[in-house]
This record gives structure tokens, sequence and C-alpha cells, in this order.
């Protein structure tokens, strides 16, 4: 953004001001500042030498004896729609096509009505890089200058002089954090601090929770050090691990939690885990512990739920799953894996379908962060530049929780999941897991839905309405007691029917393998009804302990990646034993789906047609036939990634008096934005239900439709459409004579769109 602008001009403008604006109000005196406005530049330069950016946006401030009903009419008198009324009621932000058109109906609106503020809002330009070390945080600004390769910051920049996470507290549950450390102490609350290894309130401790909270909320714009993605949060230390230890005593997780919920600390995060490889899998938490993590979820903030970060897991290079951690696989928590300086899956970093989102984590270059002062720490200085692993990431995932917490406190751990998901960028589009679910989100067992882009994030949150009240489906419950045959890429299958429609936002999948003697052999695939198939675990190949010491003895895997799909169909279960001499059997596995409803309205999408045979003439008018739609009324909001719009739709196909010798037929065409048509084949509805016909009609478009299924009645779709225009053809075919046909079908087709998303 250039600032030349020649200071001559000013002066001349002052003595005739050609746009003016009104700064104060309310208890503060009234000033006018007359200043050069070009509509078609920036930036704004004033009559006191300052630089701002004007913004399409402006407040005002309403009397206080104006109720309700006056205040409507002053907005409908006045074409105004609020973007954001404060909790006041009176103060109220407005938005415009221009910048300039805000200061000009600003000042308008102020002199021709007794408002007690009028003024237009700006785009302030600040110098954001007031702590020393910030130019090294490649992680939250990264130019590439130096080292050659694509950019991987979380794009956050732009966000600090509006958000900052104030307001917000974020949780450090680790092994300790440096409560008097420079960079911290100004955002450290103490009182709330804990160390439940030694019971007394000072968690300064080990090194690692000390770096760990830098990442989050290391004090911003104070001159020293570094900042952290939320630099203005406040920070409680939990010391729950003694340096050097492994053990995490369960009396001491649930008082921490019963301290969180009573204290309404808002975010925690945990950078800790079972260990990284074999031996630390199936670690799982007690059910005492389940329980108060659901409740924090639940009952934390106050009633608004508290929100859990886990670390995916750095035991890659072991061939470790997400999926075989206990803690990381729970399905309130969020689970962060990490990205390379490329935005590259490093090879610690684990996979597996119970991710939710990527950060930066480093690998040949780690990131900076606050160390313990002195000696104590990873280095001697009071900041360590080596920090690498999901340990890192997932406090920068905790930090921009505290931002959203900031644009709206009431958001809860499920809108903070899908505003994360919804909004990620999708690093290192060319790897191999990276595929899109039938609700349009490109998704990853190594990357989740992709990197945290908290520009994104954060704009979403802004207009965000909130989720619906979450619904579960029933447990469904399957004991086929199949032999899994040794070492064959096959493997068995087996499904379970679920009959509500819901839609998805996490799945539970708990599997009973009793008896196999080499758990690592095994790998799982779950394929949702609409077929999108994602790897539940992959193989470890590394069992070495007997099958008492570990496996998946009622093992539960948590499953994101259908996020947005309908639930409604066969769920399929895959298992595989990719290794060799070492046999078991899939005792049982069962399914529980958790969403929210999918509301529909009725549609009538065609009544009648004109009806032509083959050879084009017309015949009988069928007034009967027609396709009936059922949807959400509204489009499904879709992630930043795709692009994409879906719709939930349920497409009747029906004729009344159809005689025994009769059938009805449809076939579909489908016309893509910026794509080229897809069209499908004929399909029959029988006893057995819709089924695809060979027929071949020249005059209409075949193609062919993943799904088709049968409902009670005669169902030509259920399921999402993506956004483009719908043309369906529809028809009835008639037996005669033994091996003779006549069809008869619409002249012209049903037609309907679905816009694509701004």
């Amino acid at each position: 953004m250039s600032i030349n602008h020649s200071m001559s001009c000013v002066a001349s403008e002052v003595e005739s001001p050609a746009t003016y604006w009104y700064e104060g109000g309310q208890q503060q005196p009234l000033t006018i500042h007359p200043f050069h406005a070009e509509p078609d530049r920036q930036p704004l330069v004033y009559t006191q030498g300052q630089f701002r950016k004007g913004s399409n946006k402006f407040l005002i401030c309403l009397p206080q004896q104006w109720d309700e009903t006056r205040t409507q009419q002053f907005e409908e008198k006045n074409s105004l729609n609020p973007t954001h009324i404060f909790e006041t009621k009176k103060e109220r932000i407005y938005q415009l096509e221009g910048w300039h058109e805000a200061i000009l109906r600003a000042n308008q609106l102020f002199e021709s009505n007794d408002l007690l503020c009028a003024a237009p809002l700006w785009q302030q330009v600040m110098e954001v890089k007031s702590d020393p070390l910030y130019s090294q945080q490649w992680n939250l600004e990264d130019s590439s200058l130096t080292r050659n390769i694509a950019s991987n910051d979380i794009d956050i920049q732009t966000l600090w002089g509006r958000w900052s996470g104030a307001g917000s507290v974020i949780g450090i549950v680790d092994d300790g954090m440096e409560i008097t450390h420079e960079d911290l102490e100004g955002n450290v609350i103490a009182a709330l601090s804990r160390d439940y290894v030694d019971e007394d309130s000072d968690p300064t401790a080990g090194a690692h929770g000390t770096m760990v909270a830098g990442l989050a909320a290391a004090e911003g714009f104070n001159g020293i050090g570094i900042r952290g993605v939320a630099p203005a949060a406040g920070l409680v230390g939990y010391r729950l691990i003694a340096p050097g230890s492994n053990l995490v005593d369960e009396a001491d997780l649930l008082l921490l939690l019963d301290d969180a919920i009573r204290e309404e600390v808002d975010v925690l995060n945990n950078s800790w885990g079972p260990v990284d490889d074999y031996s630390g899998a199936f670690e799982r938490p007690t059910q005492q512990v389940i329980n108060e993590l659901n409740r924090y979820v639940q009952e934390g903030r106050a009633g608004k739920g508290g929100i859990v970060i886990w670390a995916g897991g750095n035991g890659g290079t072991e061939s470790d799953a997400s999926n075989l951690d206990g803690y990381s696989n729970q399905r309130v928590v969020i689970s962060v894996t990490a990205t390379d300086e490329q935005g590259r899956a490093p090879t610690y970093s684990e996979r597996g379908s119970n991710i939710l989102i990527s950060a930066p984590g480093g690998d040949t270059q780690g990131l900076i962060s606050t160390d313990r002062s002195g000696s104590l720490g990873y280095s001697s200085d009071d900041y360590s530049a080596g920090a690498v692993g999901t340990s890192v990431a997932a406090p920068q995932v905790a930090g921009l929780v505290g931002l959203l917490l900031e644009v709206d406190p009431e958001l809860g751990w499920r809108d903070i999941r899908s505003l994360l998901a919804l909004s990620a960028d999708q690093v290192d589009p060319d790897h191999e897991l990276w595929g899109q679910n039938r609700a349009g989100h490109w998704v990853s067992e190594r990357y989740g839905f992709g990197q945290i882009n908290a520009r994104r994030t954060v704009s979403l949150a802004e207009q965000w309405s909130g989720v619906a009240t979450e619904v579960t489906t029933q447990l469904y419950t399957s004991s086929p007691n199949l032999e899994i045959p040794d070492d064959d890429e096959v493997g068995v299958m087996d499904s379970v029917m679920v009959t509500e429609s819901i839609r998805v936002e996490s799945v539970a999948v708990t599997v009973n393998i009793p008896d196999h003697t080499y758990w690592g052999d095994l790998g799982m695939w779950l394929t949702s009804p609409l077929g999108t198939t994602v790897e539940l675990v992959h193989p470890v190949y590394a069992d070495t302990y007997s099958p008492m010491m570990g496996g998946y003895h009622h093992w539960t895997m948590g499953d994101v990646l259908h996020f947005g799909e309908n639930s409604e169909g066969d769920w399929q279960l895959q298992v595989v034993d990719l290794g060799p001499e070492d046999e078991g059997r899939l005792e049982s596995w069962s399914l529980e789906i958790f969403g929210t409803e999918i509301p529909v309205e009725p549609e009538q999408m065609g009544v009648g047609c004109e009806m032509v045979n083959q050879a084009g003439q017309s015949t009988e008018n069928r007034s009967g036939l027609r396709i009936v739609g059922s949807h959400s009324g509204a489009p499904y909001q879709q992630s930043s990634q795709s692009g994409k719009t879906v719709e939930d739709y349920s497409l009747l196909l029906t004729a009344p008096s159809l005689s025994s010798d009769e059938e009805l037929l449809a076939t579909a065409k489908w016309i893509i934005p910026g794509e080229r048509s897809r069209e499908s084949v004929w399909f029959q509805y029988r006893s057995e239900g819709w089924v695809p016909w060979s027929g071949v009609l020249e005059s209409l478009n075949g193609f062919e439709s993943e799904k088709v299924r049968q409902g009670g009645v005669a169902e030509l779709y259920r399921g999402q459409l993506e956004a483009g225009q719908y043309q369906i053809y529809s028809g009835i075919r008639k037996s005669g004579e033994p091996g003779t046909t006549t069809i008869e079908y619409c002249s012209q087709p049903i037609e309907w769109d679905i816009e694509t998303l701004e």
C-alpha cells in the first residue's frame, strides 16, 4: 500500500474540504475532520498527517429513547440493514459498497437525524512486527524470501488490528508453564494456574509447556520476543506431567477438568498423549475421564461449552496411527496434525480419520517459541527456535480458537469444529490421500480438512449463525463373526443399515477382534451410503506384544471425514489382514453417528407433461406423472476448498394407475457451472426398486448415476446434489406381445437450479 500522497494537497483541502468526517459523539467532544478523499485511491491523507485506509462500514449510535419500533422505522426509511448489533442494541454497524460512500452516508445520517454518533470505521495502518523475533515466525508470516519454498503461514497478519484473543482464556495442560516468563506473564492468569504434581498454585516447571504456551498466546506488540497466535488471550498453566515422566495421574486429570469447568477456562490445549509407537497403541482414558471430558465440552464456559485441542501424535515414523490413541480420537476432541515448512506432511505426523485439521509443525526447520528462562530450557536463551511436532501445531489451533471466541463468545465446540473445517487450506493438494466426500469437502486422513487459515476462519465466524442442535442415531451393532483372511487385500466386509437421515458431523466405530494374534497386520476402511470410503486405521506392522497387551478389544475409532453427508443407508466396514501367518475374526462392530437434523420442505418439481412415443408422436397425457422433491430449503455451507454448494434432496417419481405391465422410467442431465454436462442412464422401477436399464433412446440423454435407492415409494434419489442445472425426463415403458415394448416419455424435461455459493 503506497502512502506517497503529496502533502501540498492536504493544505488546500483544509481550507476547502472536499469531504469530512465526524469523530466523537456520545460522551466525547464532536470534531469535524476535513481531508483529501479520492474514491478510487487508498489511503486517505488527513490534516493531522495520519494515514488511514477506509472501509465500507460505519457505526451509528442511536438515541437511548428510541425503542425497537422507532429504530426499525429509521432503518427502513434509510434502507439500512445492520451487519452487527451490539449488546446494548443502540450501537449498530452498517455496510455499503465502497469506503467513500460509507463516509458520506454517515455524515448525511448524522446531519439529518438526532443520532449520538455516526462515524466511518477505518482499517488502521499498523506496524505489526514490533516483536523483535517475529521475523523468524514463518508459521505466522512467511515471505519465503530466504528459504525459496512455498509459503506455509496461517494467514493471520491482517487480523491483529481487530482481533487478538482478548477476553478468551487458554489452558495449557502440560509439564508446566513458566508464569513469570517475560513474554508470557502479561497474559498469564496466575490465580487460576495449578500444579497438580506438587499440589500448589505455581505450574512453573518443564520447558515443553512453556514452549507450547508461547505459540498459543505469547504477548504481542510489547517489543519483547515473539508473538502468539492470540497475543492478548489469557493463559492458565496446568502442570499435569512431571518432567522426565510419562505418567499421568487420572485423579489429577479429573481435578483439572473440574477446575476448568468451574473457572470457565475456554480452551484446553493438550500437546501430550500415549507413547508414539506401537507400545502406546490402545491407551485410552478411563470412562470417568471420558465422562468429565464430555462434561467440560457441554458445561464449560458457563454452559457454552469448553474447547479441547489435542495433538494428533508424532509416531508416523513408527507407523503409529492417530486412531490408536484413545485421547486424540475422542469425539469431543479437535485432533490436530502437523505440516512442515513447505506445507507437506512430515514423516513424524500420524494419520487417521479422527484428524480434523492441520497446522505448521515444522520439520527440518522448527518454529521459534518461548523457552524456560536461562539454562533451564531447550536453549541457554529465553527462546528456542527448534520446536517441531504436532505438539507445536496444536497450540496454534488453540490460539486461533481464542480469536474466534473474541469474535463471537457464544460459539460452542461444534461451531468451532465446523468453522475450522470449512475454512481450511487444502495444502499439498497432489497428495494421494486427498479425496472429495459426497458432501463436497476435500478431506484427507493425512491432513484432515487441511491447514488452518486464520483469516478465512475469522471471516466465516463473523457471519456464522451457529450449528443446529446435535442429534444422534441409535447405536447400530452387527455380529458377523467372520474369519479375516490372512495376508489378503480384500479381507472381510460387513454392513449396517442406518435408518435415520441426519447430516453427519462425526462417526464413532467400535470394533471387537479379540483373538487376532498380531493386530499390527490389520487395516480398516469405512464406506458411507453415498460411497465415500475413508481409512479408519492403517496396518502398523510392528506389534510385538501378546493379544492381551493390546489390540482391537471393543476399540472405538473416530471419523470426521464423512462430515456433511447424509447418514441414511448402508455403512460398510472392511477389515483386511496385510501380513502373513497370524489370523483372527471380526466378532462384532458397532456404529453411531452424530450430527444435525436435515430439515426438508416439499417442492413439487413438475406435474404432468406432454407425452410422446419413440416416434415423437403425441400420446395420451398422463397428467399424474410427476417428480416431487424434498430439500433443505437453503444451500448447505461448503468448505473454502471446494467452492461447491450442496443441497439435500429426495426425488420421488410417481404415476397413478400404472397397470401391471407398465414400468416407470427416468433419466437425468446435470449441467455443472464451468464444466461439461453429466448425463445418466435410464432407470426402471421394478418390485425390487430402481435398477439400471440397458435400453437406448437416441432422443434422450443417458448416463450413470452413482446412487439410486429405493425407499418406501418410487424414490429416484435421496442424498445431496451439487450446484448446477438439473434436467429430468420421465416416462413409462409398457410390455406388449412377447419381446415387444412401447415407450412413452415427457417431451420436455423438468428443470431446476441449485445456485453456487457466493
